[in-house]
């Protein structure tokens, strides 16, 4: 247990510091884990002389969010804390590629106790391995594979001192595509190796920093091609280590061959361990990811005639010059989508998207554009679109949308009515650049959006949940519009400004993140929902980038890939190293995949229903009909699994168009639930709630669920509810008020018994089942009877007049007391007077025991308590007729029994509350 679990700090609400909570492994991580340190007992290192290599590494392939981070953390754990000398020994070198990384897996190794060290060049490194296996030695060391090599000649990535947003993807996507042309393989045309001169000239700079075998080398993302280059380099400094390579990125077929010469792979040349994206669905450690392509034409109007004056204004030009302007003119992939025109069309179906989706959910999203100049184009797009949306919404009636069927409804309908339920929020949120800094530093352009430490407060407010969001119903939300319905901010028509944007009073949540590659790889965000793309991007990276979208949070049924650059329209291009690969093909599926399964489950629980007589839902009487089918708990088990399964489809496909052609249904079918839910008080408390459903299906529902003509003929869940009898007397069907009665007076007489089996109550249950067995199908005779147990319950609730003045507990106390001396024979009852003296000094008692530090519910407490009652009992004169030991050792054992029960009760009152 002291290897698998640590304690960590975690946010739960903004404003507050984080608590602490305890992290738990999961079976992945401990599997992981365990057989990695099998190999590190068993495995033979370099010096064994029958080992061509080191035979105590492997590949740990985990899919992305299923928590390598923190694998890496339980690992460090298990062996510095191991009381085997062999293992807790070791240092462990952690080797990445970015910086976000890096933090990420640094906070991960911390908070389970390691001592971690964070390497800031290469020296850095060789002096903290100076001491690996040594006393002192001890460590988790982090560094950057930029750090640690250096620019790697030939091979598309960065160096020192540069950063990922430094590089072209355009380019570097033309250029693989020319290099398949070419002949090329899929692997080295995404991910070329460095040749044998890059190896040599990199390889240069390193010498021998440790010869020890308590060295274990952790390599992240270890799929890419460059790691050839680090294992050069390893073997140079630190030549008898064991190497463990992670990655959440299935290898690429024709890898397979470096991969097991790197790190190893078992003898049947599979990985060490592997957990693949469908294992990690299916365990809900990540939520199923689905793309939607909503590219478009990005053409100019009028293109002949536009080309006609351009020929016009070169033709005087001699033929060269005309050629060389031709080409100069000619609009790249890259420059279309820089362009204004089109970013802003994309801004506003990324903002109508955005707010009849993901905002629904409370979540956020991610845009990722094709260069950094880009990013802060589509930053001011989107305020101007949110600004045109609630000027919009300003002339909106929602009431034109009240009764008009929801499969009428236009795009527009959607867009407005979601825009207008959530325009507190809109109107506040915030879409936020993040990029490194370039060339533009030194004119001092984008400060805001490349300084660092403003950077980490976005993301922070990133991942911060919204303040509020509106109530469930759009229908009973009022609005009273604001004077200023720009978004605070937009500036003017120049994004380019350096100035600084002055800081509102209130601070502004963060919606959007907008990048071109950072925080596109090792950036978890669960708040996170959606990812807008529009650059292009393929094989790994693509792969990586997807995975943003998947981390699990409550009401999160999927993740969303939205493509406007036309990445994956073509997964042949974009994914060509991965070609035939079903695993890793099924983890990139579209929208549209998930309308068949939506329609099957609808098809499935129709035909369910029709199968046990339950059709005509809209029809009149059709629901009361429908709920008393349902008397079954067996059959309404099986009802509650195919809705939940049907709106969970429902959930993800929404707002789809095929979505919304089975809402009518839907609405039926969950008014249907609640029916049953509150008549067979089955839900918890016997109420009933949609929080179960997604946000996006109750705002499609919940107005059917709210209406006044349905709920009047649902009667309250209490028979001591005050309206309960009029309520049910409005229900003009005999056999759906009567079976309100009795479903109402079965649960209130099992809620009872569950804490308190008192005879009156025992006696009401068997006589409510005489009634049934005895008039069964005749329900007006029901009706009749069923009363006067009503009644009598009501009456078993009311409070004696003798203990009115007393503590609610103190009265439980007395009735459990009274009860148990008259169901025994062997006690004559004393005087009410009496009794309520004993019930006072026996609370007392009991209020002592359990508020003391000693009290614990165990059997030793339990004793004592029960030994304080029994003389408590006597000292007031309580005794059986024949003056016999036992009833009265039964008496305190009844009544310890209810003060374990209640104890919580007790301490309130012993402290006055």
């Amino acid at each position: 247990m002291r290897h698998y679990v640590f304690e960590m700090p975690v946010k739960t609400k903004p404003g507050e510091p984080p608590v602490t909570v305890k992290a738990v492994c999961r079976h992945q991580q401990y599997r992981a884990v365990e057989k990695i340190v099998r190999k590190l007992r068993t495995g033979r290192t370099v010096d064994d002389p029958a080992a061509g290599q080191d035979e105590r590494g492997g590949v740990i392939w985990h899919t992305q969010g299923s928590g390598k981070s923190l694998t890496m953390a339980f690992l460090a754990r298990r062996l510095h804390t191991s009381r085997d000398p062999q293992l807790n020994r070791f240092t462990l070198l952690v080797v990445t590629d970015r910086r976000q990384l890096e933090q990420q897996l640094a906070a991960a190794v911390r908070v389970g106790g390691s001592d971690v060290r964070v390497a800031q060049s290469r020296s850095d490194v060789e002096g903290m391995l100076e001491r690996a296996g040594k006393r002192g030695g001890r460590a988790v060391v982090f560094t950057m594979i930029q750090k640690y090599l250096g620019r790697i000649p030939g091979v598309v990535g960065t160096g020192d001192g540069e950063s990922s947003d430094d590089r072209d993807p355009v380019a570097e996507f033309e250029a693989a595509q020319e290099r398949l042309a070419e002949g090329a393989s899929e692997e080295e045309a995404s991910d070329p190796t460095p040749g044998e001169t890059a190896v040599d000239e990199v390889r240069r700079q390193f010498s021998e920093c440790s010869d020890s075998p308590y060295v274990l080398v952790l390599v992240d993302e270890a799929h890419r091609s460059h790691t050839s280059v680090l294992h050069a380099c390893l073997r140079d400094s630190v030549p008898k280590a064991a190497r463990v390579g992670f990655t959440g990125t299935p290898i690429m077929k024709g890898r397979l061959t470096d991969t097991g010469r790197i790190f190893g792979l078992e003898p049947d040349g599979t990985f060490l361990d592997s957990y693949l994206m469908d294992e990690a669905e299916r365990d809900k450690v990540v939520v199923p990811v689905r793309y939607e392509g909503r590219t478009g034409p990005a053409g100019v109007r009028d293109t002949d005639e536009l080309n006609a004056k351009f020929e016009n204004l070169i033709a005087e030009l001699q033929a060269d010059r005309q050629a060389r302007m031709r080409r100069q003119l000619k609009p790249t992939s890259r420059t279309v989508a820089e362009s204004r025109p089109v970013i802003r069309a994309k801004a506003v179906d990324m903002l109508e998207h955005y707010v009849t989706g993901p905002l629904t959910g409370g979540f956020k999203a991610q845009v990722a554009a094709v260069s950094r100049s880009a990013t802060v184009l589509y930053r001011q797009m989107l305020e101007e679109a949110r600004a045109e949306l609630l000027d919009r919404v300003v002339e909106f009636d929602p009431e034109s949308l009240r009764h008009k069927d929801i499969t009428d409804y236009t795009w527009d309908d959607l867009v407005l009515l979601r825009a207008w339920q959530y325009q507190e929020i809109l109107r506040r949120i915030d879409f936020v650049p993040v990029i490194s800094a370039g060339s533009e530093k030194k004119r001092g352009q984008w400060r805001e959006w490349t300084d660092p430490v403003a950077q980490q407060q976005h993301i922070e407010r990133f991942l911060e949940p919204f303040p509020q969001l509106p109530p469930d119903n759009p229908w009973v939300t009022r609005r009273t519009p604001e004077e200023d319905r720009a978004p605070a901010g937009s500036g003017g028509s120049n994004p380019w400004s350096g100035s600084a944007r002055p800081e509102a009073e209130e601070t502004r949540p963060v919606a959007f993140l907008i990048v071109k590659s950072m925080l596109l790889t090792g950036f978890d965000a669960p708040i996170e929902q959606v990812l807008y793309l529009d650059r292009p991007i393929q094989d790994a990276e693509l792969l990586q980038a997807i995975a943003r979208v998947n981390r699990p949070r409550r009401g999160k049924f999927e993740g969303r890939v939205v493509d406007y650059y036309g990445v994956l329209s073509d997964l042949a291009v974009t994914l060509p190293a991965y070609k035939g690969d079903g695993r890793t093909l099924r983890s990139v599926r579209s929208l549209t995949d998930e309308v068949p399964e939506m329609e099957r489950t609808a098809r499935e629980l129709r035909d369910f229903l029709a199968g046990i007589g339950i059709t005509g839902l809209d029809s009149p009487g059709g629901i009361a009909r429908g709920m008393l089918t349902l008397a079954d708990e067996t059959v309404r088990s099986e009802f509650d699994s195919r809705i939940s399964g049907f709106l969970t489809a429902l959930e993800r496909v929404l707002p789809h168009e095929a979505a919304l052609k089975l809402i009518p249904e839907a609405r039926e079918w969950t008014l249907l639930q609640k029916r049953v839910r509150r008549h067979y008080r089955d839900a918890e408390g016997g109420e009933f709630s949609v929080r179960a459903y997604g946000r996006k299906v109750r705002a499609m529902v919940a107005d059917h669920l709210e209406l006044p003509e349905i709920e009047q003929v649902i009667a309250p869940v209490s028979i001591l509810a005050p309206d309960f009898d009029e309520v049910v007397g409005r229900i003009p069907d005999v056999q759906e008020s009567a079976a309100e009665q009795v479903q109402a007076l079965r649960y209130h007489l099992e809620e009872r018994r569950r804490t308190e089996d008192r005879p009156v109550l025992r006696t009401l249950s068997e006589e409510l089942e005489a009634v049934l067995e005895e008039f069964a199908g005749r329900w007006d005779e029901i009706k009749v009877r069923i009363g006067p147990l009503i009644d009598r319950a009501r009456q078993a609730e009311e409070v004696d007049p003798e203990v009115a003045d007393l503590t609610p507990g103190e009265q439980q106390l007395y009735t459990k007391l009274s009860d148990r001396m008259t169901e025994d024979a062997a006690f004559d009852l004393p005087e009410p007077a009496l009794l309520r003296n004993v019930t006072v000094e026996l609370a007392a008692i009991i209020e002592r025991h359990v508020s003391s530090a000693a009290w614990a519910d165990s059997e030793a407490s339990l004793d004592s308590l029960q030994s304080e009652i029994w003389r408590g009992l006597r000292k007031a004169g309580v005794k059986a007729r024949d003056r016999g030991r036992e009833p009265l050792r039964n008496l305190s054992q009844a009544l310890t029994g209810h003060a374990q029960r209640h104890a919580a009760a007790f301490r309130t009152a012993a402290r006055g509350q």
